[in-house]
C-alpha cells in the first residue's frame, strides 16, 4: 500500500459545551466579595463547608481566560491532594497533562513537548491552576492573575477573571462520593439535544488536521477552525482501538482508506490515506 497523504490526529477525550448565553449574563451583585475568599490561603482547606463546592481551575496564558476541569478530571485532582499526593498524572484522558500538587500551594499544569515527525512539533505547555472552595449561593467566582499566572489576591494582580461558577465542574459532598460515569463517544443523540445536561456530558471526540506541513507550516501551532472531528462511528471505532491499547484503527471515508496510527501514551496520532 502506499501512503497518498497523511495528517495529524488529535484526541480532546473530554469536550464540554460553553456555558450558554443566560448563564453569562452578569449577575446582581451575588460572588463580587469572593476574591477575598478566594486567595491561596482559603484554597486548600482540608474541610469543605457543607454550603460549599469544590472547582478546579486553570489560567490558559495562550488564550488569556479561566478553564474549569470537567467534573471527571477535577475528581482525580481532589483524590490525589487528598492522598498526599504531589502530582497527579491525567495522561491520555486529558491531553497528556500532569497537574503538580506541592504542599504549600502553587499548583501547576504542565504538558510534555511530543514530536510527531513531518507533522510539526507540539512544545510543552505550562499553566496555573487552583483548587476553589465555592459558596454555593454565589453565581460567579473571581480569580486574580498576574503575567497570565494565578496571583494570591487582588493587590498581587495586574488582572481579574470573574466567572460564572459552572455547577457541571463542581463538586459537591455528595457528588464527590460518586465516581463519573465513564466517558463515552458522541452520538446523533448528543447533536440533536436541547437538553442543558446532554450538552455538557463530557465526551470522546476524535479531530483531525486539515493543515499540512508543506502548506500550513507545523500542524501542531494551527487554530481550532483548522481541526475537523471524524464522524460518529468512525469516532467510535477509532476510540475503541485506541481503548483496546491497539497500535492503529483502520476506518473508510467514502472511497478512501484511512489507517489512524497512535502513539504510545498519547492523545496524539497520525492518519494516513492508504488507498491505492
Amino acid at each position: 500500500m502506499s501512503a497518498a497523504s497523511s495528517n495529524l490526529v488529535g484526541d480532546a477525550r473530554l469536550e464540554d459545551s460553553t456555558v450558554s448565553d443566560d448563564e453569562a449574563e452578569t449577575s446582581d451583585g451575588a460572588g463580587a466579595e469572593l476574591s477575598e475568599q478566594l486567595s491561596a490561603s482559603s484554597l486548600h482547606e482540608d474541610s469543605v463547608p457543607a454550603d460549599c463546592a469544590v472547582l478546579w481551575a486553570s489560567l490558559d496564558p495562550v488564550r488569556r481566560c479561566i478553564d474549569f476541569y470537567p467534573r471527571a478530571i477535577a475528581q482525580r485532582l481532589e483524590a490525589a491532594l487528598g492522598s498526599g499526593e504531589d502530582r497527579c498524572v491525567l495522561g491520555a484522558d486529558f491531553f497528556n497533562a500532569t497537574v503538580h500538587l506541592p504542599p504549600d500551594g502553587g499548583f501547576c499544569q504542565t504538558t510534555p513537548g511530543q514530536h510527531m515527525g513531518r507533522s510539526g512539533y507540539k512544545a510543552p505547555g505550562f499553566r496555573s491552576a487552583c483548587r476553589i472552595v465555592h459558596p454555593r449561593s454565589a453565581r460567579t467566582v473571581t480569580l486574580h492573575g498576574r503575567e497570565w499566572r494565578l496571583a494570591e489576591s487582588g493587590d498581587d494582580a495586574e488582572y481579574s477573571f470573574v466567572e460564572v461558577a459552572p455547577a457541571h465542574c463542581m463538586l459537591c459532598r455528595e457528588a464527590a462520593e460518586e465516581p463519573c460515569a465513564p466517558l463515552q463517544t458522541w452520538g446523533a443523540a448528543d447533536m440533536a439535544s436541547s437538553d442543558p445536561a446532554v450538552l455538557r456530558k463530557p465526551v470522546v471526540v476524535w479531530q483531525w488536521c486539515r493543515g499540512t506541513p508543506e502548506r500550513d507550516g507545523d500542524p501542531m501551532r494551527l487554530g481550532d477552525e483548522m481541526w475537523c472531528p471524524y464522524l460518529s462511528d468512525q469516532n467510535t471505532a477509532i476510540e475503541a482501538a485506541f481503548s483496546a491499547g491497539a497500535g492503529a484503527a483502520a476506518v473508510d471515508f467514502e472511497a478512501r482508506s484511512l489507517r489512524v496510527t497512535f502513539s504510545p501514551g498519547s492523545p496524539f496520532a497520525l492518519q494516513v490515506d492508504t488507498s491505492a
